[in-house]
């Protein structure tokens, strides 16, 4: 992903939630519906699989990510300016 695009998708972004879910392997990320593409291609980098997701109105997706990329997925979330809460409420 190039720097420009990156950069565009940190402040698209800054409106996303994104929450540990289930013991911190997986995270419920709720976020604008238009920016599913971009998600998308952020989380590529990593080995996530999306075990359930919701397009209408509100959008979420619950991504299930390996146990030896946790901290390196939590930290590149907090560098894309996530609000990580500690639960889902």
């Amino acid at each position: 992903m190039s720097n420009a695009y990156r950069q565009v998708a940190i402040v698209v972004l800054r409106g996303a939630i994104l929450m540990p879910y289930i013991e911190n392997k997986r995270f419920k990320v709720f976020y604008e519906c238009y920016q599913t593409k971009l998600l998308s291609s952020l989380f590529r980098d990593y080995d996530t699989q999306i075990i359930e997701d919701k397009y209408s109105q509100k959008c979420w997706m619950l991504l299930d990510v390996k146990k030896e990329q946790v901290v390196a997925f939590g930290d590149r979330l907090r560098r894309n300016e996530f609000l990580l809460n500690n639960g889902i409420k």
